[in-house]
């Protein structure tokens, strides 16, 4: 993880529950993180990230912490079938 982290203003912590939609977006993709609420999962934060930093987060999150290895990977190249809103 990066040292170098600045902070201008307060960006607040978000508890999700779930990851209920990844929703591609060209060379990005939208991760849309969800809470339940009895019937139904209310979304509580959609955050949008470029295809290729995926492996790194993925990396990131599953050495908890711990460095992880630099993987590459070419996600951007896929052929995108879906228009953003």
């Amino acid at each position: 993880m990066s040292d170098d982290l600045a902070e201008p203003f307060a960006v607040p912590d978000t508890f999700v529950c779930d990851l209920s939609r990844v929703d591609r977006l060209g060379a990005n993709r939208r991760l849309v993180f969800t809470v339940p609420d009895g019937r139904l999962n209310l979304v509580v934060v959609r955050l949008i990230v470029p295809a290729d930093a995926m492996l790194t987060i993925a990396n990131v999150i599953g050495c908890d912490g711990r460095k992880a290895p630099q993987l590459t990977c070419a996600l951007s190249s896929m052929e995108v079938d879906a228009k953003a809103n």
